[in-house]
């Protein structure tokens, strides 16, 4: 069976749909391009045993990896799973490579490096910052469910979810970390308005710095809603000015999150409950209530009627929390 983007992420959209509005523990496909922003340290290695690695090549240096090291233990890399995917064309056969990629994060609690998102599931591991390879193809863990474990699959069958080769994943890697760099100038600005205006880039696929290789969409929210008022008339020109075919469920999630200084825009929130194509009208109807702002009332009444039980739940929540606003942004 080939995963495919077309099938595996209208599962993931699912999944997120069924969550509340708080939706920071959804599924964290992590990819290459967020991890090299992610990650601690980025090495490739040679598996030894148990959770000893030699280091073959340093790809991102850490003040907490010694230039000198020659191993490093990973916490828990015994436990990963080595047998593929049931639904794998590779089924039953087991990982016989020793030859790593990982993406190491180090945990202060306890001391150790770990490979970036791992989970631990029926007694097996599997991790998102971890990629084994051959002379022929990369392997890796991915999610499928939310809840449910990692599985091992190849690139070959990921449609572009893995790179396919080491020189691929090493090219991927280099354009991670020059994005990381950006990122991070992005994050450093102290001006709140022009922070907010380079922040607001990561919100569109056509606008973001990612040169195709995955975005910072979902780290984005944090510090856009950290500013506030002051990111308002950023995501409101982003909701303008957003090409046709682009989503904007993160941006209205953003003004959801600041609550009442999106009263401002209201007006683009509620075009947008016509435009399902581009944002889940849910996410529309939490925003409308998070405003505070009375002249809402009239649409999240009309979607507290509708056949379509779960938006009517959105619409409900909403306007209870409309009513229990304060007036201060009301005409």
């Amino acid at each position: 069976m080939k995963i495919t983007k077309q099938a595996l992420f209208p599962v993931v959209v699912m999944i997120v749909m069924l969550q509340t509005i708080a939706w920071a523990g959804t599924l964290p496909h992590y990819t290459i391009n967020v991890m090299c922003d992610k990650a601690d340290t980025i090495i490739e290695g040679t598996y030894l045993g148990g959770n000893k690695v030699k280091i073959d090549k340093v790809l991102k240096a850490s003040e907490l990896l010694d230039d000198k090291t020659e191993t490093i233990e990973v916490s828990r890399l015994n436990e990963h799973g080595k047998t593929f995917w049931d639904d794998s064309v590779l089924k039953g056969k087991t990982l016989e490579t020793k030859k790593l990629v990982l993406f190491l994060s180090w945990d202060n609690a306890l001391g150790k490096w770990e490979s970036i998102s791992t989970i631990d599931r029926n007694g097996t591991c599997g991790s998102r910052g971890l990629f084994w390879h051959d002379d022929s193809s990369c392997y890796a863990y991915i999610q499928v469910l939310n809840p449910g474990p990692y599985v091992l699959i190849s690139a070959k069958e990921a449609d572009g979810l893995i790179p396919e080769t080491l020189a691929d994943m090493r090219t991927d890697i280099v354009t991670g970390l020059a994005n990381s760099r950006e990122w991070q100038r992005s994050l450093e600005i102290e001006d709140p308005s022009k922070k907010a205006k380079a922040l607001a880039r990561y919100l569109l696929k056509s606008t973001s710095p990612q040169e195709g290789k995955g975005s910072y969409l979902h780290a984005v929210r944090e510090p856009l809603v950290a500013l506030g008022e002051d990111a308002i008339p950023a995501l409101m020109h982003v909701l303008r000015t957003a090409p046709a075919g682009e989503r904007l469920d993160v941006t209205v999630l953003v003004l959801y999150d600041i609550g009442s200084p999106s009263a401002q825009a209201l007006p683009e929130l509620r075009k947008l409950l016509a435009q399902p194509e581009r944002v889940y009208t849910g996410y529309v109807l939490s925003a409308l209530g998070s405003t505070g702002d009375k002249r809402a009332k009239s649409d999240l009444e009309r979607y507290a009627k509708s056949s379509n039980e779960r938006l009517a739940k959105y619409a409900k929540d909403a306007l209870e929390k409309l009513c229990n606003e304060t007036p201060e942004n009301n005409p």
